[in-house]
């Protein structure tokens, strides 16, 4: 099958991606750039084939990093999903993406112990380098890459997380600054580099994170879940402006999907 193209982020711990309209499936995609999460993810479920798959893993994502309230069987539906688009397309880097993006999430969901038990950090990290292997220069993996790093450091600390792990806080923001390089126009990258330096490190980051909200808000959204991404990263710069630390604290553990 032709390589499917794409232009996305992550998830991440990321992620909003463009994905232009997948082949054999435009009534999904219009469904997803509307806004209609639930109804794109349906759509292309039914549809069956990688490209449909595709946007009902955008849709999966989106619809759980949008939700109030973490949902554990969204993102165990989000796993089967990614793991349908690797046995689909198993020489694309999308479905490895997308499975890091849903361990990722479920990790936070279960927290640091369960985590560890299940080897998520491990099967996550495992899945990117497939990715990075078959798709180098991909915006979305890179950010992916880069928000594993700064995710594990932060949750394991600095030591542990490098000792056992391999990650390397520097690292992540390496990969993020050349996942923003990658896809300029892109402003849930710079949304999700945010986000990560802010769970791992306001105060020593916070020039940065200025920066990056600020960048975020002047780039044109492409569709509704930019848009929705755009509006919070425009929340999270007001708090941070208006010195509401604690409230700011406690929004980014929620855009990130904690309990």
């Amino acid at each position: 099958m032709p390589r499917l193209k794409w232009a996305l982020i992550l998830a991440p711990w990321f992620a909003g991606m463009s994905l232009g309209h997948a082949a054999g499936n435009p009534s999904a995609y219009d469904l997803y750039e509307s806004g209609a999460f639930t109804a794109a993810l349906t759509a292309g479920e039914n549809e069956g084939d990688a490209a449909g798959l595709i946007v009902a893993a955008r849709a999966a994502i989106a619809d759980a990093e949008l939700r109030d309230a973490p949902c554990a069987s969204c993102l165990n539906h989000l796993e089967d999903i990614a793991r349908r688009v690797i046995a689909a397309e198993p020489e694309e880097a999308e479905g490895y993406i997308y499975l890091s993006v849903a361990l990722g999430l479920r990790a936070r969901l279960l927290g640091l112990m369960e985590a560890r038990r299940e080897k998520l950090a491990e099967h996550s990290d495992e899945a990117l380098e497939i990715a990075l292997q078959l798709s180098p220069a991909s915006s979305l993996a890179l950010a992916a890459r880069g928000g594993w790093h700064i995710e594990v450091a932060r949750l394991a600390g600095n030591f542990l997380g490098r000792i056992l792990y391999g990650a390397r806080a520097d690292e992540g923001k390496t990969y993020f600054r050349r996942a923003v390089a990658a896809e300029p126009e892109n402003l849930v990258i710079r949304y999700q580099f945010a986000l990560s330096l802010s769970g791992y490190d306001l105060h020593g980051e916070r020039p940065e994170v200025e920066t990056l909200l600020a960048e975020a808000a002047a780039i044109m959204p492409r569709d509704a879940y930019e848009v929705a991404v755009q509006t919070r990263a425009a929340e999270l710069a007001t708090l941070l402006r208006d010195g509401d630390i604690h409230s700011y604290g406690a929004r980014v553990n929620a855009f990130q999907g904690f309990p």
